[in-house]
């Protein structure tokens, strides 16, 4: 394991990345297929920009790959080697970048709230 995949996992075993438990619908954020389980063929979706994204698994512990693909899938920028340690907090912090050039130093539970959204923008 790399020496950030550690301080991301020290970062969840810290309480930094926050974890809720959610259903399992199967109803990633979309209608479905009409006449099949699970969707109707009308409606679905998330809320906020009409986009919904893949997001963690309930009670998934993020890795830096894993953090890399969901964050990639919003078009965002994520480079692990930005990671800063501050040990007065105690927290680790990552820039990120978002398609419209946004940049934001994010927490790793600042990262994992975002990627439990349906926003593709940094604020």
């Amino acid at each position: 394991m790399s020496d950030l995949a550690y301080e991301f996992q020290k970062a969840v075993m810290r309480g930094e990345v926050e974890l809720p438990v959610y259903g399992g619908s199967g109803n990633f954020g979309h209608a479905g297929r009409p006449g099949k389980v699970g969707g109707s063929g009308a409606g679905g979706g998330g809320a906020g920009n009409g986009k919904s994204y893949p997001k963690p698994k309930s009670q998934e512990k993020l890795t830096i790959d894993r953090t890399a693909f969901l964050l990639k899938a919003r078009g965002i920028i994520f480079n692990p080697s930005t990671a800063k340690v501050d040990l007065s907090l105690g927290k680790t912090t990552y820039m990120v970048e978002d398609s419209v050039g946004n940049k934001k130093r994010m927490s790793a539970k600042d990262i994992d709230k975002f990627l439990r959204s349906d926003s593709s923008k940094l604020v």
